[in-house]
């Protein structure tokens, strides 16, 4: 019901924060607190989100309620549809009747006299050469027409977003390794950049592609050499044995092959080199599956 409820009452939370928040600036602030008791014009919004906004609405002569001739309820749960919505822009902005019936598909209906004050004042051309489809379900986007038509605004060119700060290659949850650049990027899924720093690899090693993580391993052993690596992530299979993510390794003896100093040089037999910090906190943030894309 709660999710039901969200749908129509988002409409109402965008609508009238943009036509009537900035001349009521208490209805932010209800809408931020703790929710009042029940109350207000309607019997079935008690106590969600959206009742202030609501309420505003209601005392700006938007909306008059969905239960004629009671009209003790806003019907939160319902889908709003295009009709109603040119009826709420139409009160809200005050336009005035118009005579010319620019639409076929809407004759008869109680919002016919607002559909003809959009169409007349070029707030909407309808969906089709001469229909409305006033009963279809008012996705964001065409709301954003609406209201944009309304308020008179002109539309505008986004900007160009800046280039990520990383390889633009794949998408969602990666890792990106550039076998020449001897470095590492970790995206999230909201292609927000998560770390990067430079690791230790093998020339050419594993060929370029893109990759999954398959296995995982907190302590690895190397086939001979008694030499140990922590926090193996495996994910690209070499001609005898996985390659991986995974700290500095160890000798026999307990001591690091490398410096982290040393990271960005090709230093490895095959698999990819981290500082010990850097491939615990890759394990962790790589499950199995985790894409991973090699670079030339």
């Amino acid at each position: 019901m709660r999710r039901r409820q969200a749908i129509r009452s988002g409409w109402v939370a965008l609508v009238a924060a943009s036509l009537i928040l900035a001349a009521t600036p208490g209805v932010a602030a209800q809408y931020d607190a703790v929710p009042p008791p029940p109350g207000g014009t309607f019997l079935d919004d008690d106590q969600i989100p959206e009742e202030g906004y609501i309420e505003a609405i209601a005392a700006a002569g938007m909306t008059v309620g969905c239960n004629p001739p009671a009209n003790d309820r806003f019907c939160p749960d319902r889908t709003i549809t295009r009709a109603e919505m040119a009826t709420f822009l139409v009160r809200a902005l005050g336009l005035g009747a118009s005579a010319d019936d620019r639409f076929v598909d809407d004759s008869g209906l109680v919002h016919e006299g607002a559909i003809n004050a959009l169409a007349a004042a070029d707030v909407t051309s309808g969906c089709d050469v001469d229909r409305f489809c006033p009963w279809g379900a008012l996705p964001r986007r065409e709301m954003a027409v609406f209201l944009a038509r309304a308020l008179s605004l002109n539309p505008l060119v986004p900007e160009p977003r800046p280039a990520p700060p990383y390889p633009a290659v794949g998408e969602g949850k990666r890792i990106i390794y550039s076998n020449s650049g001897q470095r590492v990027w970790l995206i999230d899924e909201r292609e927000q950049l998560v770390d990067t720093y430079p690791v230790s690899g093998r020339v050419g090693v594993p060929a370029p592609g893109t990759h999954q993580v398959f296995s995982k391993s907190v302590e690895a052993r190397a086939v001979s050499g008694g030499i140990t690596m922590r926090h193996m992530v495996r994910f690209a299979q070499g001609p005898r044995v996985p390659y991986g993510f995974h700290a500095i390794p160890r000798g026999p003896d307990g001591r690091p092959l490398q410096t982290e100093e040393e990271l960005g040089q090709f230093l490895s037999g095959g698999c990819v080199r981290q500082a010990d910090a850097k491939a615990e906190a890759l394990y962790a943030w790589a499950p199995l599956g985790t894409t991973v894309i090699v670079l030339p």
